[in-house]
């Protein structure tokens, strides 16, 4: 007889441990030369920045710092964030902030990792016929997912303190899908501990910024100004650059305080993806 499921809980998270993130998204006001305000969307987390060199790609990078979201012990400091999606016409680079593996009190675990993967390469292979269908499919699926280790009465526990937070994890999605280039989004939240619909982020195509997904506004702010890259290099060394300010800033900034280890970058051009510098 299978045990009873008694709470579900985050194991790994991607940045500072449940209590101590601030998931609030903001606009710092800082005029660049990409003629758009620079974003970051969560604080006090991960780093996964992205960039749009028009005409040739995308730049998408990421610190390679897996914590323990109970004790904020350090998993490892070359945990691989970065993914990619391809099939014929996709050609995808994914990443996650927050509770990437979920589990249960009978020892199930739930990976957002895997179950993006396994749902992300099944789409692809099917190809819906726009991105907003395929982003729309993989939300759909992840949330069935979820809902496979809810409890009986629906909740995704039974302690509150297992799920400290509205929003339970975020994918961020880039590439290109039919030759075009798309940025886009997905959230998976939870509200009294019930899980919630997911929420699709704006579909954006060829984003104009350099987005900072997760990681320090202290940091970027030093940044400016920031000329626009012109090339799938230069890109790449402003966001490696970026990155590994925050990890050298580990012990200076607040928000730096949860990232850490390798930088790894990767390319995205409508024909592959590619490492500029891999995890490990």
């Amino acid at each position: 007889m299978p045990c009873e499921i008694q709470h579900t809980g985050i194991v790994n998270w991607h940045g500072s441990p449940p209590g101590l993130c601030l998931s609030a998204k903001f606009r710092p006001r800082l005029k660049t030369s990409l003629g758009v305000w620079p974003s970051v969307e969560y604080r006090n987390m991960t780093a996964i920045v992205s960039t749009y060199v028009p005409g040739m790609g995308f730049v998408v990078g990421a610190d390679g710092l897996r914590t323990d979201a109970k004790t904020g012990a350090v998993v490892t400091d070359k945990a691989k964030k970065i993914f990619s999606i391809e099939s014929d016409g996709v050609h995808l680079a994914y990443a996650w902030v927050g509770g990437v593996s979920l589990f249960s009190g009978s020892g199930q675990e739930f990976s957002f990792l895997e179950e993006s993967a396994t749902i992300g390469n099944s789409l692809a292979i099917n190809k819906p016929e726009s991105i907003e269908e395929y982003v729309h499919q993989f939300a759909a699926k992840m949330y069935d997912k979820l809902q496979t280790i809810r409890l009986p009465d629906g909740r995704l526990s039974n302690n509150r303190d297992a799920l400290p937070h509205k929003e339970i994890a975020h994918v961020l999605l880039v590439g290109y899908y039919n030759g075009k280039p798309y940025r886009g989004g997905v959230s998976f939240s939870q509200k009294n501990l019930l899980l919630q619909p997911p929420f699709m982020d704006e579909i954006i195509e060829s984003p104009d910024n350099f987005a900072v997904f997760s990681g320090s506004d202290t940091v970027l702010q030093k940044f400016q100004p920031m000329a626009a890259p012109e090339t799938l290099q230069e890109a790449a060394e402003l966001i490696r650059n970026y990155i590994q300010a925050c990890v050298d800033n580990r012990s200076n900034y607040a928000d730096c305080a949860t990232i850490g280890g390798r930088v790894h970058v990767a390319t995205v051009t409508p024909k592959r993806f590619a490492w500029v510098a891999p995890p490990v």
